[in-house]
This record gives structure tokens, sequence and C-alpha cells, in this order.
């Protein structure tokens, strides 16, 4: 949102002030509602804090737009937030709160259809705003990697144990250690002991940051420049569709190649053989990864390309008009 802050078009000036709901002093809503056309946050699933913002914003007149980018009425029980959502009664009261807002952004379009699903909310309703880099944060390009071992490479959070436990990648993942004596893998974030068991010395885990931000300053450049190839294995299942592009985005914007699950929403970004790898059966797995291995050019050139790619089209900064656009609509603004 920072991009949108000064943006200007014939209709209107955007003036946009960032609020942390959790500190001290911040989240008076009653001001914040006097003082502000429209409040865009984050999803959340407590019905009491939704409500104190809602009564107080409505109240007013004011708009609520709010961001998801999770289907979270088909969270998976390895998610840790499985348990949480379940005691909060978490699925219906998202719904409610859904519902009661004045407009929904979502991160991809097959979201957005679930949301429709879901909810009482119509298409019009949901806008499909998906991930972006800002390569003033992400301004970390990883050296080539030319060392006598090979690293395989994967983080994420505590959500992806069916993931990785995935036969088709872990028998990928196998043939490419039986053909590959200096090759490991390197696991950021989830750690699956029935991996290390299985895999010994060369499944090794490493933590990463709870704060993106400080994740991305200082962990992720450290881990990526001592990695070779992305891995991201994803069952195909609705929550998993759902998800975002991410990851690419940050792999590409550091000019790593990677391999990556035949899932949306990896196949609507990624070309095939240019600017990353899809695999969906073990032999894809373990083709690809063989051919990223013995050809170190190739892990360049993929690399080199993915960066164009998100250089060109996945800027943070060349997709506020969207949101300027949605926001306007929201506030009935313009023509």
């Amino acid at each position: 949102m920072k991009y949108l802050n000064g943006y200007e078009d014939k209709d209107c000036r955007f003036k946009v002030d960032f609020f942390d709901i959790n500190a001290e002093k911040q989240a008076n809503w009653a001001q914040i509602a006097k003082k502000y056309d429209l409040v865009f946050l984050n999803y959340t699933v407590l019905d009491w804090q939704y409500a104190m913002m809602g009564c107080c914003v409505h109240g007013e007149g004011k708009k609520i737009v709010m961001d998801i980018d999770d289907a979270l009425w088909y969270v998976r029980s390895d998610n840790s937030a499985a348990e949480e959502m379940k005691r909060l009664n978490g699925v219906y009261n998202l719904t409610c709160i859904l519902n009661d807002v004045d407009g929904i952004t979502a991160t991809n379009g097959y979201l957005r259809n679930v949301i429709v699903d879901k909810t009482l909310r119509r298409h019009e309703d949901v806008a499909v705003m998906p991930n972006q880099v800002d390569l003033t944060r992400y301004d970390h390009i990883s050296p080539p990697r030319d060392k006598h071992d090979i690293v395989l490479y994967h983080y994420g959070s505590t959500s992806h144990f069916e993931d990785l436990l995935d036969p088709e990648f872990t028998k990928g993942i196998d043939k490419v250690f039986d053909a590959y004596p200096n090759a490991r893998i390197r696991m950021v974030g989830a750690m699956i002991p029935e991996l290390k068991n299985k895999w010994g010395m060369r499944y090794e885990h490493a933590f990463g940051h709870q704060d993106v931000y400080t994740w991305i300053a200082d962990r992720f450049r450290t881990y990526i420049d001592d990695a070779d190839i992305m891995v991201v294995p994803l069952l195909d299942q609705i929550y998993n569709r759902c998800k975002s592009d991410i990851k690419f985005l940050e792999t590409a914007s550091a000019k790593k190649a990677g391999v990556w699950a035949m899932v949306r929403p990896y196949t609507e970004t990624i070309e095939n053989g240019k600017t990353g790898f899809l695999a969906q059966r073990a032999e894809d797995w373990f083709g690809h990864i063989k051919t990223l291995i013995e050809d170190k050019e190739k892990r360049r050139e993929i690399g080199e390309n993915a960066y164009r790619y998100i250089k060109a089209n996945r800027q943070t900064q060349d997709h506020v008009k969207e949101y300027a656009e949605f926001f306007k609509k929201i506030l009935k603004l313009g023509s």
C-alpha cells in the first residue's frame, strides 16, 4: 500500500496511513472511522475484533475492504492454525465477516470462486489482486553457486507437512539422492521427522523468522545464497489451488532456478522450461532436478528468465492502479 499513498487520477488523490492493530494506542477505531474513508485490512476470524471495528467504521458511513489469501474453509489438519480455527469457530466467523465487509481482495481467481461459493458475495464484490514483489525490498540477487555439493532448498511455514510428504515428490528426491551422492536437501521452517529418518544427514533443517520483513532482510538472503535449486511440492487440493505464487516471485527476485508443483497457482505463472520447471510425478521431479544439477548454465538461464519476468510483470508499484480502481468502485467515485 505504500505505493498507493499519493497516487492521483482525475477522480481523487489517495492518502494512505498504516496501522498496526496490535500496537498500543493505534487501533482507536472511533477516531479512525471519523478520519478515513476506507479501511483495508488483512483477514481476521476474531468476531469481537471485527465487531468493534465494523461498528465504528460502518457507523460513520465509511467502507471496509478485507484481503484474504487462504481458503480457510479447507484448512488442512497439518496446518498449525487448524485447531485454533476450530476453537474460535473461525470458519463461521470468517464467513460472516466476509458477508459484512464492503469489498474483498483475493490473491487468485480460484480463491475468488471459493469465496463466492462459501459466502453470499458475488464475483463483482471480489477483486483478484495477485501477490507482487517489491524489488526495493527484495533487492538481493544471489551470486551463482559453484561448489562441489548440490543443495536443494525449500522454505515455508509449518502448513506444508502433507505437501512435503507427497510420495511422488519424495520418490523423486530418492532418485536424485541415488544418482547424486553429493546432493542434499535443506528445509527451512518445517521439520519433518519422517524425512529426517529417511534421508539422514542429507536432510537438513533450518529456522526462518516469524517476521516476514526480518526474514527478507536477513535469513532469506543467507539461505538462498547457499542453495542451488528451489523445490516446492504442493498437493492438488482446493486449499493449495487458492494459494499465491509468492515463493516463485521471491525466488525469482534472487535469480534462482526452481522446480515447482504442477498445481495452480504455479501453472498460471511459470513457463515450463523457461522461467522454471513444473513437476507432478516422481519422474518429473527427478528429471527436472537432474537437468538443473548437470547443466549449470541452464540454472543460470532459468534464474535470469524468472527475474526478467517478475521485473517486467510483477512489481508492486506497477499494479497500484488496480487497487485504486477497486477502492474507487467501493467508494462510488468516478464514472
